[in-house]
């Protein structure tokens, strides 16, 4: 049996749809005959994000200290980031197929005496933004390539070109997640650059409901997930929620570290949600509003109304979204600045046709098992 070893953000992640494509890559190899294991590596990003974490100054640690013993409401969300916190544990640790010895930079080469075949992806192992030694696979001699891999980025920075050139070159195969980077390597790189599909796609819906947490909400709802900023797209799914007589609900975005975005955010806070609550509140929503790619990925999963949009000014982000909605063929659902202030035209997309599984997408993912199954 074939022995492979899969490299992405992984281990420790906080991250919903990073730590749900770590689940379903080795998952899909695994049914298929393979011994397939997510790398348990600890790059410098990691490193740096627990740092960050744990880093606080004289009058932060003062406040927090305030703020436990005299908010109760702070306390609480502490207690509740807690069981987000040993949700997550419990997935990577009890339900990702992974190695059992950590890994950083120094010791990955010692892989190779167990595996076969590497692959880095699916998810950002290609961002140059956050670049890790690791991700490239540049410690071992075996066999390698990348599936579904993103680089987030609208262009190659002038100063990565040629490491990119070199560290791609003995790959048996590439395969990328957007358009725009099949597009930016193949002509880079003089080759065939793939097109795949997100690993959370080569599984069945009824394998998604295997693991999804029981309903969590009784009634109606639109479902939120933002990581970005942005007021308006809040005030929107806020006034949507309110004349469909839908309650509104959220997952507090958990960033920098030790940080909430949207406390106290609509008419359920879900702070403890997990991988398996994720998926749940998607598939018994009755509408979606987000700026992440995965809750978009798991809306056409489970056939939901969606609204999607930007991240933020750069756009870095928007790149997935577009080539995600484009495959979807539901541009329509992006909200751009034009619409952003029409909830009439929201309503109206949001009754519109949730096949999204289209011919084009059944082909894609067709060929992303083609791809897997002929060249691990």
């Amino acid at each position: 049996m074939k022995k492979v070893a899969i490299i992405t953000h992984y281990y420790n992640s906080k991250n919903y749809g990073g730590m749900l494509q770590a689940y379903a890559l080795p998952h899909f190899l695994n049914k298929n005959g393979y011994e397939a294991k997510q790398v348990c590596y600890c790059g410098n990003t990691s490193l740096k994000q627990n740092t960050r974490s744990l880093c606080v100054t004289a009058k932060e640690f003062a406040a927090k200290l305030k703020w436990y013993f005299l908010d109760r409401d702070f306390y609480y969300q502490g207690v509740q980031m807690k069981k987000r916190i040993k949700r997550f544990e419990e997935f990577q640790n009890n339900v990702v197929e992974h190695t059992e010895k950590v890994h950083s930079d120094t010791s990955l080469n010692l892989l190779d005496a167990d595996f076969d075949c590497f692959i880095t992806g699916s998810d950002q192992v290609f961002n140059y933004n956050c670049y890790e030694y690791g991700y490239w696979l540049e410690f071992t001699n075996k066999q390698k390539l990348s599936y579904a891999a993103s680089m987030a980025l609208d262009a190659i920075p002038d100063e990565w070109v040629e490491y990119t050139k070199k560290a791609l070159r003995d790959y048996k195969t590439i395969g990328v997640r957007e358009e725009n980077t099949q597009y930016l390597y193949s002509k880079l790189l003089n080759r065939e650059i793939s097109l795949n599909l997100d690993p959370v796609f080569l599984l069945e819906k009824t394998e998604w409901d295997q693991i999804a947490a029981d309903r969590l909400i009784d009634e109606d709802y639109v479902f939120t997930y933002f990581l970005g900023s942005n007021k308006k797209e809040r005030e929107l799914a806020k006034e949507y929620a309110r004349k469909h007589n839908l309650k509104l609900v959220s997952i507090p975005f958990y960033y920098d570290g030790n940080k909430l975005m949207d406390l106290n955010y609509g008419d359920y806070n879900v702070i403890d949600a997990g991988p398996r609550e994720f998926i749940s509140l998607i598939k018994h929503a009755r509408s979606v509003f987000t700026d992440s790619f995965h809750a978009i990925v798991f809306s056409a999963i489970y056939h939901k109304q969606f609204a999607v949009f930007n991240r933020n000014a750069r756009g870095e982000m928007s790149t997935r979204i577009v080539s995600i909605t484009r495959l979807f063929h539901a541009e329509e659902r992006f909200i751009h600045k034009e619409t952003m202030e029409d909830i009439a035209y929201i309503e109206e997309i949001l009754r519109g046709n949730v096949e999204y599984m289209t011919n084009e997408i059944l082909t894609l993912r067709e060929r992303s098992i083609r791809y897997l199954l002929n060249n691990v």
